[in-house]
Formats: structure tokens, C-alpha cells, sequence
């Protein structure tokens, strides 16, 4: 480790002590659990990691921490972040922590100190991050975006000594990562990367090999390997089918998200919208109304004991667990040896192992040596052995002897052999033959007793005192073997803590919200403060409500209940290493003959494509999925001639004809009394492929014709030297936005070159010299700008034809 500079090091340690006081600030708020020095602290319900990077083979075994000086700077940007006021996602925390903990692996290989940090060591990660086989092209752009945030804290860090700024770099630097985001490869239709990219998003048949794997579930019951595994599931993508809801919008439907106050017909989805701070009600096609109220009455009833059990710990704690166990306790009874076994444990709440399972559905593994729970656990005594020990103690108490001795090896009258323990006691002699590591010990003591007539009703208290302090020695020998099979109990309060803590994991990560292990609504426990829009703040609220084990490859219910995760979904729907898919299982087959396979995202670009074939306008699409205007074009998945002939109403309906050369000329063939399917035919001609443009559609064929235009489409629109490729589409208001955007860019450009061009137009115009340079640039600057105004005043004259309108019903 190198160390800083004295200047550096005054800077690190004021930024500390600031950082110190706003972690607690952030611990107080509960936006933070943790102490500040702490190797993780937990942030969202993820855990933010301040350890060095390890082998992705280390399974979950967690590295050493960062060295001393890397671990300060971490905290204080982590705290930094957070507390920017943002309330930034647990995602970019965790994703800039992670790159930090890369960034000091390199800083430490390297001559340099953290102060002394330089370009070339951020070229060098950068060079490995696009190396690692394991990192896709995705997460390195992100983590390229993270090294960059991390150098724009570094250049901030600074503080005031003695009225003199001091910075913690010995210089700024001035750093662009240049790591080319990889959607940008997908945005141009005509790329090789589109196509593969449109292949590998999506898949014509989502809806039938769904639709029959929930057909050979609800006709073969016995695919399930328990009750719900495979259908809760499958009638969760429901909403993503009907509206295309995303994954985690089905996971956090209400309870009530049907309504249908007004009748069939006029069914809406209430759903909570990811990206948005607001929640909406979504009309739901009359197509999808039955099987998504279907769906959701299935999910209501199947979910109920689950949700009931939430409720019950969000009024009560986790009382059910000691009423259960009681309960069974009482009905059962307790053994002689089970009791004996407590009694000696110095704990009052044990419970075994097996009345726990009796009560609730967990495997047993659970509570073993590499178990889950294995810190809920105590060693008891031998069951036997306790009944001796609590026999033998009750002896020595009571001086009672007289009343169990008999006649012992020696002609002693009252003595008291190893076989009268096993009748006096009642327990099995078999057993007691097996106690080996102290019935020999055992034997001695007995034997010196009935020599020494220890057994006597008067008895001195000197011997007496002697004989109990070598039954001590004795019995600490017996009761020094403990657990195994028979001798492990679960103490209830551990049991009780471990449960909470996970608990409040599994709403934490689901609410993306800290929720503490000790409950956070006094009297009212695990309610979530400020949970994303729309979704519940109870989980008892929610439509799918899971056990926390019911989806594992346990197929057991477990202890709580507990949402439905995005994992869930996503490892249900394609095999794994430890798991097979649904379409595995009922042996479902693409046209190919290959076992389907896909990604629940993929349901939202199925949707999206059904949308736009079936002729919805982009923007309504785009608004009805609850994307950003032209967002959707990355989830269009029609070809260029699939768009054209979705296109051609428009120019073949009479009077909907655009204002475009296209437009204008089937308007012309029409007053020359052309016959209509004349026009067509031109039409089909002309308008056989469809580009998307920023600024409007494009029919040519870019492959076999480039463009001679130089993609300027624009220039010269509503003249006689207007591309005849490009159209308008006065239903996209992006590129109308895109337009603007472009008239105001050239308008300035020429307010710069001619101040008082508006005034002088025409006649700067004519006077324009053609064969100078800078007249040429300002031609085309008003060319641009003029036919910027011709295509918005289409905007403005067209109105989109009522036919177009969605064929939906909407309260």
C-alpha cells in the first residue's frame, strides 16, 4: 500500500469526518443499515461490499476487505452518493462499488498512490473490463460509466486549510471512458446488429407454447412437484401478456387490481409503472379480459394461506411460530427423556427438530450442521443419559436412596448396582450399557457407596458432601457428549431472530427499501414506509403472495411468506444447471423441433410487435407500455416491407394522402382520373420497403440504391427538388420534436452568418453567389430551414384519421 501525501491525507481525513456524520444522518433515517466500518452495509435491501474482488468461483464465501486506505475513500463515496439527495437505485450503488473495488486492485499493482492516480491507470482497467470474458458488452459500458463518476468524485474532493484550497489529486484529470454503449448498435434497422439483436428479443410464438404449458399443468396435475410451483407462475405472466406489464409490475399487483365496476368490456389493470414515480390503470383488450380475470382469481385463492400469513405477522410478529408449537406440544405430550434433555439444556424455549417440521413444511436440512438455521441450534444431552442424570440428581438431593437399594456383589445389603439405577430410573438397560465414555466412572462411585454404606439412612455430612462432589465430576463426564440425531433441539428465540432478519431481506429487496429486522411500525411490523407507487405497502395486499421456499428446488412451503422474485420468473422459463424449465418438463417444442426457451422480458417485445402490426400508432404504443416516446422502435421487430404495406392506407384512402411527393402525386393521378388500382399499383411500387428516419420514414432501397441525398431527407420538402424517398408520418410527434429541433439548430447558425436574415430573405437570396462557398452554406441552411416550416405546417393541416384510433374500450 502506498501512502498519501500530507496534503492528500488532511483532505481524506476532513472528507471522512464530514462522510462519518452523514452516514449516521443516513443510519438514523434507516436509508443505511450498518456501522461505518463495517466490511458490507446494506442499502436498499442490497448489500454494498467493501472487499477486494475475487474469483467468481468462490461461490458465496465473502474476500478479504479493501486495505485500510481504499476502504476509506470507498465509504466516503458510497455516502457521498447516497446522500446526494437523489436517492439513487441500489443498482448504481452496488455497480459503483463494484468498480471502485476494480479500480483498487489496479491502483495497488501499481507504482503510484490514490492521490497520484493518472489516465493510464483508468485505460488499463478499462482495457480489462473489455477483456473479462464474463463481463457482456452491456456491463462493461456500465461499469465504464461508474470508473467515470468515480474520477469526477475524485476530482471533487477538496477542502479549505488556512483560507487556501488543498485537493486530494496532485491534478485534475480530464478522463472520457469512449466505451461505446452497445444499444447504440441496435438503433439503425438496416445493421447487422439489429438483426441479430431482433432475433435474440423475439419470439413469434410466446403466446402458444404459454398458453400450452398451462394447458398440460392444469390436465396433468402430477407435473407440478407441488401444488402451485409451476402455475402461480405461469397465470403471473398474465398481465404481461394482456398489457404488457413488466416483470416486476406482476410481481407487485395489488390484490385488487381487477376493476370491473362497469362490466365486461371495460375491464382495467391497476398496476404500479417501474421508471415512473406514477401508478396507472390500464385498460385491459377484450381479447385478454377473460383469461386475465381467470388468472387473477386463480392467483387470489391459490395465494391466500400465503397472504394470510403475512397479515398475521404485520399485526402479530411472529407469535404463530411458539402458538403452533405449543399447540402441538400440548396435543402430543413430551417424553420423559425429552423433558429430561430441556431441563438439562439451561434453556427454557427448546423445541426438536421434528415437532418443527410436524408444524411447518421445512426439511430438516435445514437445521443441520451446513443448514440455513444452524445458529438456532443447541446440543442437548444424550435423551438416555438426561434420564439417568435427572434420576441420579434427584438421589443425591433427596438422600432417598434407602428406597431403590438391594442386595450387591459383597453380601452388602444395601448397595445399589448399575441394574438397580436401570430399574430405579425405568430406562432401557441396552442403553445404559452403551453410555461408555462414563458408565465405568459411574460403576466406581456406585460401588464405593454401598462399601461405605453412603446409602444408610444416617449418613455423615462429611461423606455426604464427599459422594456429591464426585457425582459432579461424574456427571460433568455424562453430559459432555451432546447433539447428534437425538440430541440437537432449536432454541425458538434464535430461531425467531434468524426468521426476522430474513424476513426483512426478503421485503427490503422486494420494496427496494430498508425494512429493520425488529419491525418498523410499532405494534404493525414489515410495512413498508415509502414503497414505489402503486405497489402495496403490505405485503398482505398483494395479489401473488409465495412461500419463501415454494420455488426452490426444495418444493416446500418454508417458514414465511414472501413475494414472488424476479428470479423466480426469470430461471422458470429456460433451463439451468440445477433446474429444468417448465417446457422441459412437458416436453413443449418450437417449429424447429427445440425445447422452448426464452427470457420473460421477451413478452414485452412480443406484445409490442402485435401492437404495431396490427397498425397502433408508435406513439400510442410507446405510451400505452409506458416507454419514452421512440424508445419502442428498439422492440420493433417488423421488417422494412412489413412497415411499408402497413403504411399504404394512407395514401391509398382518398383524402388521407400526406403532404408529401408521394402524397402530392397519387393526388394529382387521382384529378387525371387515374383508376384506383392504376395507383395502387404505383403505390405497391413505390412504397415496397420502410425505413424509420429520425425526422420520418424512407422508402428506398438503401441496399441495391444508396441514398443520393446524403441522408439530408429534408431539403427541398414540398419542392420540385424534394427526395422522392422520404414521407412523412404525421403521427410521429418524436420526429416532429426531432424537426423543430433541427429548424432551431439552422435558424441560429443563420442568425450568426446574417442577423437580420428574416428581413432580407428574399433578397439575400438572390443575390447568394452559387459558386462560393459560404453562399452555398447559407443555401442550404435556408433551404433546410424552409422546408422544416413546410412539414410542420403538414403537422398542423393533418389530423389523423378516426380510423386509426385504438379499437379498445377505455372507462
Amino acid at each position: 500500500m502506498k501512502d498519501l501525501s500530507e496534503s492528500a491525507e488532511r483532505v481524506l481525513n476532513a472528507v471522512e469526518s464530514e462522510s462519518r456524520g452523514r452516514f449516521r444522518a443516513l443510519a438514523d433515517s434507516g436509508q443505511i443499515i450498518g456501522a461505518y466500518d463495517d466490511a458490507a452495509w446494506t442499502y436498499r435491501g442490497s448489500s454494498i461490499l467493501f472487499c477486494e474482488v475475487g474469483d467468481k468461483r468462490a461461490g458465496s464465501t465473502r474476500q478479504p476487505e479493501l486495505d485500510p486506505l481504499s476502504g476509506r475513500i470507498a465509504r466516503a463515496m458510497v455516502v457521498d452518493q447516497i446522500s446526494s439527495g437523489r436517492r439513487p437505485s441500489a443498482t448504481l450503488v452496488r455497480g459503483r462499488a463494484m468498480t471502485f473495488r476494480l479500480l483498487a486492485s489496479i491502483v495497488n499493482e501499481e507504482m503510484v498512490s490514490w492521490c497520484g492516480l493518472t489516465r493510464t491507470t483508468l485505460i488499463r482497467l478499462i482495457a480489462r473490463i473489455k477483456t473479462d470474458p464474463g463481463m457482456s458488452e452491456a456491463t462493461a459500458y456500465n461499469r465504464a460509466g461508474s470508473l467515470q463518476a468515480i474520477v469526477d468524485y475524485l476530482n471533487r474532493l477538496h477542502v479549505r486549510i488556512d483560507g487556501k484550497e488543498v485537493r486530494f489529486l496532485r491534478k485534475v484529470i480530464i478522463w472520457k471512458h469512449k466505451v461505446e454503449n452497445p444499444i447504440r448498435k441496435i438503433e439503425d434497422p438496416e445493421s447487422a446488429e439489429f438483426s441479430r439483436h431482433s432475433r435474440s428479443k423475439h419470439r413469434p410464438d410466446i403466446a402458444i407454447a404459454l398458453a400450452r404449458a398451462r394447458n398440460a399443468v392444469i390436465s396433468t396435475p402430477e407435473i407440478e412437484p407441488t401444488l402451485g410451483y409451476d402455475r402461480i407462475r405461469l397465470e403471473a405472466l398474465a398481465p404481461a401478456l394482456a398489457v404488457g406489464a413488466r416483470i416486476g409490475e406482476c410481481i407487485s399487483l395489488p390484490v385488487r387490481c381487477i376493476d370491473r365496476r362497469l362490466g365486461p368490456g371495460y375491464t382495467l389493470l391497476r398496476q404500479p409503472v417501474e421508471k415512473s414515480n406514477d401508478a396507472t390503470s390500464v385498460p385491459v383488450p377484450e381479447v385478454w379480459e377473460k383469461p386475465l380475470v381467470e388468472a387473477v382469481g386463480y392467483l387470489v385463492e391459490a395465494c391466500a394461506e400465503a397472504r394470510a400469513r403475512a397479515r398475521l405477522i404485520e399485526e402479530e410478529g411472529f407469535t404463530f411460530l411458539r402458538d403452533k408449537l405449543d399447540t402441538l406440544r400440548n396435543a402430543q405430550g413430551l417424553s420423559r427423556s425429552r423433558l429430561a434433555q430441556i431441563e438439562l439444556s439451561g434453556c427454557e424455549d427448546v423445541y426438536f427438530i421434528d415437532e418443527i417440521c410436524a408444524c411447518f413444511d421445512v426439511s430438516q436440512k435445514l437445521f443441520n450442521a451446513d443448514g440455513r438455521y444452524k445458529e438456532c441450534l443447541i446440543a442437548l444431552p444424550m435423551s438416555t443419559v438426561s434420564v439417568v442424570v435427572q434420576w441420579l440428581d434427584d438421589r443425591f438431593s433427596s438422600w432417598d436412596w434407602a428406597l431403590f437399594t438391594h442386595k450387591v456383589k459383597g453380601d452388602i445389603p444395601n448397595g445399589l448396582s448399575v441394574d438397580g439405577l436401570v430399574r430405579g430410573s425405568g430406562v432401557d438397560r441396552a442403553s445404559v450399557q452403551k453410555m461408555k465414555w462414563f458408565i465405568a466412572d459411574l460403576r466406581v462411585l456406585l460401588r464405593d457407596m454401598s462399601v461405605e454404606g453412603a446409602f444408610n439412612a444416617a449418613m455423615s455430612e462429611v461423606l455426604v458432601a464427599r459422594f456429591r462432589l464426585r457425582w459432579m465430576k461424574v456427571r460433568q463426564a455424562a453430559l459432555a457428549k451432546r447433539g447428534g440425531a437425538h440430541g440437537t433441539g432449536v432454541v425458538l428465540s434464535r430461531l425467531e431472530i434468524a426468521l426476522r432478519e430474513r424476513y426483512a431481506k426478503l421485503l427490503s429487496q422486494h420494496f427496494s427499501e430498508n425494512l429493520s429486522a425488529q419491525g418498523n411500525h410499532p405494534g404493525r411490523e414489515f410495512i413498508a414506509s415509502s414503497p414505489p407507487a402503486g405497489v402495496p405497502r403490505r405485503l398482505s395486499d398483494h395479489l401473488i403472495v409465495v412461500w419463501d421456499t415454494q420455488t426452490s428446488l426444495r418444493h416446500r412451503e418454508g417458514f414465511l411468506p414472501s413475494p414472488l422474485r424476479r428470479p423466480d420468473i426469470y430461471r422458470y422459463l429456460s433451463d439451468s444447471s440445477i433446474q429444468k424449465s417448465i417446457f422441459r418438463r412437458a416436453n413443449i417444442r418450437d417449429d424447429d423441433g427445440m425445447i422452448v426457451a426464452f427470457s420473460p422480458h421477451m413478452i414485452r417485445h412480443w406484445v409490442t410487435d402485435a401492437m404495431l402490426r396490427a397498425g397502433t400508432n408508435e406513439l400510442v404504443v410507446d405510451a400505452w407500455m409506458n416507454r419514452a416516446p421512440r424508445q419502442g422502435r428498439q422492440y420493433d421487430h417488423r421488417t422494412a416491407k412489413e412497415r411499408a404495406e402497413q403504411r399504404r392506407w394512407m395514401y391509398l384512402e382518398k383524402g388521407s394522402e400526406p403532404n408529401d411527393f408521394l402524397g402530392r402525386r397519387v393526388r394529382e393521378l387521382r384529378s387525371s382520373n387515374v383508376s384506383e388500382e392504376d395507383i395502387q399499383s404505383i403505390i405497391d411500387s413505390k412504397l415496397s420497403i420502410l425505413h424509420v428516419t429520425p425526422y420520418g420514414t424512407c422508402s428506398r432501397e438503401l441496399y441495391t440504391s444508396p441514398c443520393d441525398k446524403t441522408l439530408v431527407c429534408i431539403r427541398g420538402f414540398g419542392t420540385s427538388d424534394a427526395c422522392r424517398s422520404f414521407q412523412v408520418d404525421v403521427t410521429d410527434q418524436d420526429a416532429r420534436r426531432n424537426i423543430e429541433q433541427l429548424r432551431s439548430s439552422h435558424q441560429r447558425m443563420l442568425g450568426v452568418l446574417m442577423p437580420n436574415y428574416h428581413a432580407i430573405g428574399e433578397r439575400l437570396e438572390a443575390e447568394l453567389d452559387h459558386s462560393e462557398p459560404l453562399d452555398q452554406h447559407i443555401e442550404f441552411l435556408l433551404d433546410v430551414v424552409r422546408s422544416c416550416d413546410q412539414i410542420l405546417q403538414s403537422y398542423r393541416d393533418t389530423r389523423a384519421p378516426d380510423s386509426k384510433k385504438i379499437d379498445i374500450k377505455v372507462v
